[in-house]
């Protein structure tokens, strides 16, 4: 079973138990499964424009779309803003790996509850 897949599985239950919690109503599976995809489909993304990212040395993630489909995960990065040779992007590790271009950010998650 997939990540997408087990989301849409677990999403279903919590809608199905809500269902019935609130109102005494059953719903199918396959019911709770179609909604929990539309719920979904719904989300807005995370994911803007490179050209809006902040410029001012904030840490975000950056996707780079040249780097996809290696199992290393290397398409997600941390990167920040530099003020190095009139500005460039550059990862965590220092530097912007070859041949790749950043066409999209988001802001860096929140730690686990755990690590604050």
């Amino acid at each position: 079973m997939t990540e997408t897949e087990e989301t849409v599985e677990r999403v279903a239950h919590e809608i199905l138990q809500e269902a019935y919690r609130t109102g005494g109503v059953y719903l199918s599976l396959g019911v709770g499964k179609a909604c929990a995809r539309a719920a979904i489909a719904a989300m807005p993304s995370p994911w803007r424009t490179i050209d809006s990212a902040p410029k001012d040395g904030t840490r975000v993630l950056g996707y780079f779309p040249g780097m996809a489909g290696y199992a290393s995960r290397l398409d997600v990065q941390s990167i920040a803003w530099t003020g190095w040779g009139g500005g460039a992007w550059e990862t965590i590790g220092g530097g912007k790996p070859l041949g790749s271009e950043i066409t999209h950010w988001m802001p860096l998650p929140l730690p686990p509850e755990a690590l604050k």
